[in-house]
């Protein structure tokens, strides 16, 4: 049963959706949904899962499982993690569907055990709609996939997690934590406010006439679709998402002060041109697909990473440099060098590094760091 079967904590429309979706991938798999009593007879009857447990019958499949998925509000996710993280088996990965990465990554890293592995995700995909009754297998076909994978993701995991992409028919695409909450709150967040906005704008101003069903367009009700969402859902996401939401809020209020002034002095043509070029552009541009994306995305966050990790190093050098010019010591230490090139070899050999690729690395490393402490 562990390698073949997936837990799905929470199986609304995103986690039914998800638990059906992966049935029909992987018809030899079972997948155990997780929810609320009042709810599993419905989910049972949908026949999205194999099986449907409480949370308090779910301990046996965490415990075997190698793949768990919480597709709960944001909010719930954060107290999924701690309570999750006791039940599970060495080597499990744990992944999400919340719509807000930063806290819930690192509320994951806080409280999961090392012998468990966390990537964070975000299927953009949805519904205004909610419940069992809004579960669709085809939801995230052609959708991009959102992962936030840990800069030191096992190989392993990271090819599950782009496994249950493929098999949900998404594109993935890899993003640091806190890029993705400031995209989405562009994107996705300030535009379900927009919504709102533009709902209140047409009932105050039908206020006294009564003909807004009649004479709301196609543009007006795709635009204020989402005004439909659930408080539940959203008020987790604007929570966790504040001060990217807040920010993006005040850029938008610049952006509409400027269309305000363009059309109050008769200018609002060459501005209006610009942004309907780039409308049009957006939908010219191919979206980044496949595995090969989001490894190069991985690589990256690794470089970024090494980059940052090389600048403190050289601070902490500089300081050393310092030390040994007040001391009156010289700079060359061969006992340090000949350790550190030891230590070097051990590491490199833990995590799979050829000697061609760290010995000349840390040949660099030390002289320019001689060099440093010489100038310092």
């Amino acid at each position: 049963m562990c390698s073949a079967t997936t837990v799905i904590v929470g199986c609304g429309v995103i986690g039914g959706s998800l638990a059906a979706a992966l049935r029909r991938a992987r018809p030899h798999e079972r997948v155990v949904g997780v929810d609320l009593p009042d709810r599993l007879a419905a989910l049972t009857r949908t026949g999205a899962v194999d099986e449907a447990v409480t949370f308090g019958e779910a301990d046996p499949h965490l415990a075997e499982t190698r793949l768990v998925i919480l597709a709960a509000p944001v909010d719930a996710i954060l107290d999924l993690l701690p309570a999750v993280a006791p039940r599970l088996a060495p080597g499990t990965l744990v992944t999400d569907v919340g719509s807000t990465k930063a806290l819930i990554c690192a509320r994951a890293s806080e409280v999961l055990p090392a012998k468990a592995a966390f990537v964070g995700g975000h299927p953009l995909a949805g519904s205004e709609r909610c419940g069992v009754g809004a579960i669709d297998p085809r939801l995230f076909r052609g959708r991009p996939y959102v992962l936030c994978p840990p800069t030191d993701v096992h190989e392993e995991h990271w090819l599950t997690v782009l496994d249950l992409v493929r098999d949900l028919g998404a594109t993935p695409l890899a993003l640091d934590p806190c890029e993705h909450d400031q995209v989405l709150a562009a994107t996705s967040h300030v535009p379900q406010l927009v919504a709102l906005a533009l709902m209140t704008l047409a009932r105050d101003a039908d206020a006294t006439h009564g003909v807004l069903p009649t004479v709301a367009g196609p543009a007006f009700r795709e635009m204020t679709r989402v005004a439909g969402s659930a408080w539940e859902v959203w008020s987790g996401i604007l929570a966790t998402n504040r001060a990217p939401v807040l920010d993006a809020l005040d850029r938008l209020q610049a952006a509409i002060g400027e269309l305000r002034q363009a059309l109050a002095a008769d200018t609002l043509e060459p501005l209006w041109r610009e942004l309907s070029a780039a409308r049009r552009a957006l939908d010219q541009q191919p979206r980044p697909t496949g595995r090969q994306h989001a490894l190069r995305a991985v690589v990256d966050r690794c470089d970024t990473t090494l980059l940052a990790t090389l600048g403190r190093r050289l601070h902490a050098v500089r300081g050393i440099g310092a030390l040994k010019r007040e001391a009156g010591a010289q700079v060359l230490d061969a006992s340090r060098e000949a350790r550190l090139t030891e230590l070097w070899r051990s590491w490199a050999s833990e995590e799979g590094v050829p000697p061609e690729l760290w010995e000349p690395l840390l040949t660099t490393i030390l002289g320019h760091s001689r060099m440093t402490q010489a100038c310092s």
